[in-house]
Formats: C-alpha cells, structure tokens, sequence
C-alpha cells in the first residue's frame, strides 16, 4: 500500500500546495487537478499555511496542538459544515513524541478529504507563495504549483469582485509582482522536480498540453478525461460553473467564454489603470510573455487615489525603494467575520 495505516487514520505518501494571486485561475486549476483519479484537491476549508502554520508554538507541547486541532475542527465545522475526527488525530498524535506542525497538517488533510485509497493530497491556498519554501521543507515528498495570470487580467477582475473600498483594488498590482518575483526565485532554487508554474492563459489557450505537463510534474498518468468538468461542485458542494465577475448567470447555465477573459483587461481597465499596472509589473510581465500596450503613465493621474489610501501608500512606497510587491489581502482573512458563509459564497476569492 501506499499509505500507512493506524486505526482509523492515514498518512499521505505525497503532499501538493497550489497558490497564486486571487483572480489567476487557481481554483478552476484546483477542479481540473482534481478530476484525477489519484489526487484528491481541497480549497477554502483548511487552509493550513494561513490560519495553522506558526501560530500555536511550540507545537510540540500537548495543549498547543490540542488546541491547533480544536479549532482546525471548528472552523471546518462553521465554513463547510465538515466533521474532523479530533480525537482519533490526538490518539495519534501520542504515538510520537515530538508532534510536528507537518505531521498534523497531514493528518487533518487525510481525514477530511482521503477516502483511503489517494496516492496524494493537494491543498489550494490563496496568497501564500511566500511559505513555499516552508512547504516543501515540512513534506521532502511535496510539490509546489504557483498560478499566474496577466497582471492586468488579474486587477480587472479584481476590481469588480472585490468588497472591500475603493481604491484597494489596486493592490492586485503589488501582489501579481511579488507572485512572479517568487515564482523566478523558486524555479532556481527548487528547480523542475518540486516547482511549477502555470500560466492561467496556458490553461486556456492549450488545456490539454499543459495540464499533461502538470500530471506529468505530479508524476501521475494523465490517461482520463483531463478536461471533463462533469460532477463539479463548489465549495459548499452547489454545482460548479464559474466565478467570472464579467458574466451574468441565466435560469439555466451560467456560460463562460475563457478565451474572451484573456483580453478582457482593456475593456474594464481605465488607461491610468493600465499604465500604473504595466509601470509597477513591466519588467516581468514581459519575462512571462505579456505584451506592454504602450500606455505611458501620468504618474499625478494615479498617485492621488493611492495616496488616499495608507495600505496602498505603503506598497508604493516599498515598491519605489526595493522593487518589491507583497503578498496581502485588502481585508483580514484570520478575521472570521471575513470567512462566514454569505461572504465566502459571494467573495471566495478574498478568503
């Protein structure tokens, strides 16, 4: 067998993390990687990196991870309606002696969504490119995929989808820079063998191929329907179509043109927008084969809405001394006001 049995727990054999900026595609890629019959991929309702990692130490003391499980339990009882097996994962958690934040990680993983018979486990997780390396240090077996999309793409999208005021939108900008910074930084020091990058536009434009690519970094057959998106469903378990924030639903299906969302950017991006995009991204846009438009900024067209606001002014600022982006939310995810359920069904990108 390829798996470890204890009672009525599991252990994994290999562990897959997949990340990216909100609005790259990254749960669509999630829904694909999961029609394989061999991996079993979950988003939105762990988490681990985010609201577990580094935030109950030392976590080899008993009433810290106790309290880690605890809580994992309740909140995946309040976002997703999802029973953890709390106390078959302390019952086995006494067979060590020194608990790792990597061995609950994967105990919790295994419990809520193998069946017992998946060679592997994935995790999609918004925004935490930067814990990568950590990833792949918790699990020697373990894999990193990184989502990226056209940075305009992404701030259009994200302009229209997101809750949070105006103009905090624009951080989109900051954070498809840290993305791609990373993504260059970890394909030399990972190298092909445990990190992947997929360009959302690849997804779209030549599905098959890169998706065979994909199984192919997983070490998985890619022999199955690969783009079948049969028996989909959301992560409250609704039917899945789509989170396209540029097309309406119908009575009956909500229809999605991918191939029009590719180029969408110049029809809901003003031009100041474009051009503060394209000045802040510029250099590594063109490193991942997105054209310029050739805009020219108007740096006082955009600096006073990004003055008007702290967080922004604070990126700007960063980005102007170092060349750095960030990896942040304009709202706070560790708030639980920001991951009750009428949020999480209408703004799942944010949390």
């Amino acid at each position: 067998m390829l798996k470890e049995f204890l009672g009525n727990m599991t252990r994994s054999e290999k562990q897959v993390l997949i990340t990216g900026c909100y609005r790259t595609g990254t749960e669509y890629i999630s829904l694909l990687l999961g029609n394989h019959p061999e991996i079993s991929v979950s988003m939105y309702t762990i988490s681990f990196l985010r609201f577990c990692y580094g935030r109950y130490d030392p976590i080899e003391e008993r009433s810290n991870y106790n309290k880690l499980i605890f809580d994992v339990g309740e909140r995946a009882r309040i976002r997703r309606n999802k029973k953890l097996s709390i106390y078959d994962i302390l019952d086995y958690c006494d067979r060590y002696e020194k608990v790792s934040y990597a061995l609950l990680y994967d105990l919790i993983m295994c419990n809520l969504f193998s069946d017992g018979n998946v060679r592997q486990w994935a995790e999609k997780v918004q925004l935490v490119w930067t814990k990568i390396p950590v990833f792949l240090d918790m699990f020697p077996k373990g894999k990193a995929i990184l989502v990226i999309r056209d940075p305009r793409s992404v701030l259009a999208s994200f302009k229209n989808f997101t809750y949070a005021p105006t103009p905090a939108y624009l951080g989109a900008v900051f954070n498809c820079l840290d993305s791609m910074s990373k993504g260059i930084r970890y394909m030399k020091e990972f190298g092909p063998e445990k990190f992947h990058i997929v360009k959302y536009e690849d997804i779209v434009f030549k599905p098959e191929e890169t998706l065979t690519g994909l199984f192919e970094f997983l070490n998985l057959s890619a022999d199955h329907d690969l783009l079948s998106e049969r028996g989909w469903v959301d992560e409250l378990g609704k039917p899945w179509n789509h989170n396209s924030v540029f097309v309406k639903p119908t009575l009956t299906k909500l229809k999605f043109d991918k191939k029009a969302a590719v180029y969408r950017w110049k029809e809901h991006l003003s031009l100041e927008e474009i051009a503060f995009c394209e000045a802040i991204n510029g250099d590594l846009m063109e490193k991942f084969g997105y054209k310029s438009s050739g805009i020219s900024i108007v740096w006082s067209d955009m600096i006073k809405p990004v003055l008007q606001d702290q967080t922004l002014a604070l990126y700007l600022n960063r980005w102007m001394n170092t060349g750095e982006g960030v990896e942040a939310f304009p709202t706070d995810p560790l708030d639980p006001k920001n991951w009750s359920e009428v949020v999480l069904r209408n703004h799942k990108s944010e949390v």
